[in-house]
C-alpha cells in the first residue's frame, strides 16, 4: 500500500513505516508503503560505497562502508565542554586520506601530532576554523559574480564540525562538499576547491573555535541562552548540516532523538548507512526527505522494510506526526531558508527551539 500525504504544493508519498499516529488511521500499526524497484536503483549498501571513485584517486583511502564501521564502534572516550577557547591557537595538522561518500561530499580524515592529544579530546559539539588558500576568480574583483574586498587577498578560513575523533590513529574526521565551478557559481567554494586539490600528507591548518551548544550532561544542552532541558530532541539537517550531530548520535543511548534528515536526491543522502544502523540500535528516529530528485526516480524508489523517506519540500504536514512535543528540544543546522522554514514550523506548532 502506497501513503500519499499533500506537503506544501504537491502531493508526496511517504516510504517505508509509518510515524505511530499516521498508522493509527491507517489501522494498521507500523504499515509499510512500498513500489516498483528498477534495476538501476541501488541500496544504500556497502557496495554502493565501494563503487563510488575516490577523490584524487587515492587507492589506499578507506572506503566509505569501512567509515561507518569504524564509526559504529564509537569513539571510545567523553569530554566535557571548556571552560574557555584559545581561537587563536594554531593547530598543524595534515591531510591523511580523503574518502568520497556521495557524488560531491567527502570525508576529510586529518591526522594530528602527539602535542595535540589535549586539543582533540574535545567535547561532542566542538567546532574548529580550517584555513585554506583560493584561486584567482574568472572575473577579476568578484567571486561568484559578487565584489570580492580588494583587501581579503586569497586567504580564507571556514567552519567546520568534526563528524569522528579517532584518538588512537590520533584523526579528525570532517564531512566536506566540494562546491566546484557552474554555470551559477563560476568560482566554486572559496575554501573546498581548495580542500579538493590536497594530496595526502599536505599540512592543512586549523584553530579551535567556539560552538553554539555544548552538552553538559544526558537532556541538558548549553546554549548561549543558558542551559536548556529536554527528554527528547528534534532535529532538521540540511546535506552537511548533519555535521553538529554526528558524534552525539554515535554516543548516545539514553536521549530520544527525532531525525529529520533533508537532502537533493537519494544519492546525496551522506553517511545513510550509519544512521540506519543507529536507527536500528535506538533510541535514533530518522525520517529521510528528498527534496529535488527526479520525478522518475522518485516514483520508481523502493524502500527497505524500516525506512521512513518521502519526497517534497520540507513543510508543517511532514513534520507534524513526526516530532514529539512535550519536554523537547528542536536543533536544525543547514542551508539559511531550511532554518527559517523549520523555525517557523517548530513556531506554528508550539516546538521549543534552541537559540
Amino acid at each position: 500500500m502506497l501513503a500519499k500525504f499533500r506537503f506544501g504544493a504537491k502531493n508526496v508519498r511517504i516510504r517505508g513505516l509509518l510515524p505511530p499516529k499516521l498508522a493509527q488511521h491507517s489501522g494498521r500499526s507500523g504499515l509499510h508503503c512500498v513500489a516498483r524497484h528498477p534495476s538501476h536503483i541501488t541500496r544504500y549498501d556497502p557496495e554502493l560505497w565501494k563503487k563510488l571513485p575516490r577523490l584524487n584517486d587515492m587507492a589506499a583511502a578507506e572506503d566509505a562502508a569501512a567509515l561507518v564501521e569504524r564509526y559504529l564502534k564509537g569513539e571510545g572516550f567523553e569530554a566535557a565542554p571548556p571552560e574557555s577557547i584559545d581561537t587563536e591557537q594554531q593547530l598543524p595538522l595534515k591531510l591523511a586520506r580523503s574518502v568520497q561518500i556521495s557524488p560531491t561530499a567527502f570525508v576529510f580524515v586529518l591526522s594530528y601530532p602527539p602535542e595535540l592529544d589535549a586539543e582533540f579530546n574535545c567535547h561532542v559539539f566542538s567546532h574548529f576554523l580550517l584555513h585554506g588558500s583560493h584561486s584567482a576568480p574568472v572575473l577579476e574583483g568578484k567571486w561568484n559574480g559578487a565584489a570580492q574586498p580588494a583587501t581579503e587577498g586569497n586567504r580564507v578560513a571556514r567552519k567546520y564540525t568534526p563528524v569522528f575523533v579517532d584518538r588512537e590513529r590520533r584523526e579528525a574526521h570532517f564531512v566536506i562538499r566540494i562546491y566546484r565551478p557552474s554555470a551559477q557559481f563560476p568560482d566554486g567554494g572559496r575554501l573546498t576547491r581548495y580542500l579538493e586539490s590536497l594530496k595526502p600528507q599536505d599540512p592543512i591548518l586549523l584553530n579551535p573555535w567556539t560552538s553554539r551548544y555544548a552538552l553538559v550532561q544526558d537532556g541538558v544542552l548549553g546554549t548561549t541562552e543558558g542551559n536548556l532541558d529536554f527528554r527528547t530532541l528534534n532535529i532538521v539537517a540540511g546535506g552537511t548540516g548533519i555535521t553538529p550531530y554526528v558524534r552525539f548520535l554515535i554516543r548516545n543511548t539514553s536521549t530520544r532523538v527525532n531525525l529529520l534528515f533533508c537532502n537533493k536526491t537519494l544519492r546525496e543522502i551522506l553517511l545513510k548507512p550509519l544512521f540506519d544502523e543507529l536507527q536500528r540500535r535506538g533510541p535514533l528516529a530518522v525520517r529521510y526527505l528528498v527534496t529535488s530528485e527526479d520525478p522518475a526516480v522518485a516514483d520508481a524508489y523502493t524502500p527497505s522494510s524500516d525506512e521512513d523517506i518521502a519526497f517534497g519540500k520540507l513543510s508543517r504536514e511532514f513534520v507534524e506526526d513526526f516530532f514529539e512535543r512535550e519536554n523537547s528540544l528542536l536543533l536544525c543546522c543547514g542551508p539559511a531558508g531550511m532554518n527559517l522554514k523549520a523555525r517557523q514550523i517548530a513556531s506554528d506548532l508550539g516546538l521549543r527551539a534552541a537559540p
